[in-house]
């Protein structure tokens, strides 16, 4: 059976369905200019903002509890945030997606209290994708 390709579309061996598994995700800018979303980590949805400030994807320690992350285990640390300096907890997320995209053994940081007010979709998921901007679209494209 033959299929004809537009310009930049890709070609599947696979003998079902295409896959749907690491699509392109859009995200569409709040009137602050900020990216916001949910992403699961073991089950549970959370809200996200794209933070490429931050070093890690940051917790704080009650979603990181909502997610089943045992960040008691992590490496204990101190990290510099825009609110000072606070103790974290090094750890690694499994399995951690947004949209269809999905990206496994995640370095993440836990801090303990309430902030961030939500996960900051930081610079080790981030190097993972290729971020395209226009205006107050965002698309994010899993690189490997």
């Amino acid at each position: 059976k033959t299929k004809v390709l537009g310009m930049g579309q890709g070609v599947s061996a696979g003998g079902g369905a295409e896959s749907t598994q690491n699509q392109p995700l859009n995200l569409y800018a709040d009137s602050a200019g900020h990216f916001f979303g949910n992403l699961t980590v073991n089950g549970a949805s959370l809200k996200y903002v794209v933070d490429t400030g931050a070093t890690a994807v940051a917790f704080n320690s009650a979603d990181a509890k909502r997610a089943n992350i045992d960040y008691l285990k992590g490496e204990k640390s101190v990290a510099s945030t825009a609110n000072g300096q606070v103790v974290a907890y090094r750890v690694k997320i499994n399995t951690l997606r947004i949209g269809s995209i999905v990206l496994n053994n995640v370095d993440a940081a836990v801090i303990e209290g309430g902030f961030p007010e939500v996960v900051l979709l930081g610079m080790t998921a981030l190097n993972r994708l290729e971020m395209k901007r226009d205006n107050t679209v965002m698309t994010l494209t899993k690189k490997y």
